[in-house]
Parts: C-alpha cells; structure tokens; sequence
C-alpha cells in the first residue's frame, strides 16, 4: 500500500507525493476509527485522556440519557427520535467514553487472553 514504511519515496522525490500522501492519511484514518470501535484506542497522557473522557460524555452518554429523562419525567416520547437521529455521533462518544474509562483503568488484551 502507498504511504506505507519501505514505500515512502518515489524515484527523484524527497518526499511523499500527493496521492501517496492522502492514502497514507486515509489509512491512518481507517486505523484510528477501527481501534476506536474495537477497544484498542489507548492513551497515556491526562490531557488527551480527560478530553477522550468529557468528549465521550458529552456527545455519547448525555444526549441518551437526556431522551430517557425527558421520555420519563415529563412524558415527551418525542425524544425517542434523539438516539436514531443523532446515532453515528452517539456511537463515537460512547465508544470514545469506553476507550477512555479502559485507559484509564489500564485494561489490556493481554489481561482477556492471559498471554
């Protein structure tokens, strides 16, 4: 695949070309949202940690259980429609917030398999 290590340059070029640059950002692209889905998007650092954290709770948690409370104590069950309409921002802050709580705890694949 372009853009990957060992496919950097081409003949007479410093540098990666156009093309080869938006493949290799696609890729990483491509990357960051499948670790983000399957549980593998991991940081160390606090900054990044705390805005994982807020922003997992502000676009995945609190407009959920915002519909439930309206639905429940005020009977609105037109905040049903939030979780189907709002779903692919929903779907990243929850999976923003768990990749943040599983930082935090420092869970690991290893500990599941035992390796």
């Amino acid at each position: 695949m372009l853009g990957l290590p060992g496919h950097r340059t081409a003949m007479g070029r410093s540098g990666l070309g156009y093309l080869a640059t938006q493949a290799e950002m696609a890729y990483m692209q491509g990357m960051m949202i499948r670790w983000l889905f399957t549980g593998k998007f991991r940081t160390r650092n606090p900054i990044y940690l705390f805005v994982m954290f807020m922003l997992g709770l502000l676009i995945g948690i609190i407009p959920v259980g915002a519909a439930f409370f309206e639905m429940v104590f005020y009977s609105n069950f037109e905040m049903v429609l939030v979780p189907f309409l709002g779903f692919p921002y929903i779907a990243v802050g929850c999976a923003l917030f768990v990749n943040s709580i599983l930082s935090l705890l420092n869970w690991d694949d290893d500990t599941i398999t035992g390796d």
